[in-house]
């Protein structure tokens, strides 16, 4: 079997029945490839070694809780979806685990297993998509950047557009003005040489124009496509609905 894209998915707990019991099933559905460790220690060197992604933490253990191991996580910047494994009684961890970044919490005693796969897909898609999402506002905060540089770019463009235009403007009307005054004392070899270079001059001056009008709609053109680009991305990363199906039983 191709084990490259199944889930890596460590468990973490000291009672060694309840690692079996899970670890032989996740691991029977052919979703995951699970590694276990049995105290908090073993943990942090494993997860410092290699990528999961997801980690099943128990709260309570021997020296190094699982609240230690979620701490020293956070500290690391180690961002692993973590779903916190606790018994009765034991609200306040998992409200302090979930203020340390972990996805969900599980009492144990109320795990029914057959729903473990559900969970876990669930929080590592929570996981994915909120990875999309720093991807997104990393991708927008560049998008702005540019159209901020663009916006300027372009606005410097039509300013620069429309003080041409004057200055064509006046120069052809005082180039048509100058050859009006000059013509009529002209014979018609004369007049016709002295009209062929005010023509190219207005021809040059036109070519100009339409040179600075397909700049200023080339930015103008990149500013719209940006700005559409980012729409799109928005629509795309919208929020994912949410189950209406709630597998486990917290008490």
């Amino acid at each position: 079997m191709d084990k490259s894209n199944l889930l890596k998915i460590l468990l973490v707990d000291d009672e060694e029945p309840f690692r079996k019991v899970v670890g032989d099933f996740l691991n029977s559905t052919n979703l995951y490839v699970t590694y276990f460790c049995e105290s908090g220690e073993e943990a942090i060197a494993l997860i410092s070694q290699n990528r999961f992604d997801v980690i099943l933490l128990d709260y309570k253990m021997a020296g190094v809780s699982g609240l230690n191991v979620l701490q020293w996580l956070h500290e690391q910047k180690i961002d692993t979806p973590i779903i916190m494994l606790t018994a009765a009684g034991s609200e306040q961890v998992a409200v302090e685990a979930m203020k340390l970044g972990a996805y969900d919490y599980i009492r144990k005693e109320h795990l029914q297993i057959e729903y473990l796969p559900t969970i876990i897909k669930s929080v590592h898609q929570q996981y994915l998509f909120s990875k999309e999402k720093e991807k997104r506002i990393y991708l927008e905060n560049k998008l702005d950047g540019h159209l901020s540089k663009i916006q300027k770019y372009y606005e410097n463009v039509k300013a620069c557009e429309k003080a041409i235009q004057n200055s064509l403007s006046i120069i052809t009307s005082e180039l048509k003005r100058i050859e009006n005054r000059i013509m009529p004392g002209t014979t018609f070899e004369d007049g016709l040489a002295l009209s062929n270079p005010v023509i190219a001059l207005i021809d040059h001056l036109n070519l100009i124009s339409a040179f600075v009008k397909v700049m200023r709609e080339n930015f103008e053109t990149s500013y719209n496509d940006i700005i559409k680009f980012k729409k799109n991305s928005t629509e795309y990363f919208k929020e994912p609905e949410k189950s209406t199906v709630d597998p486990v039983k917290r008490g």
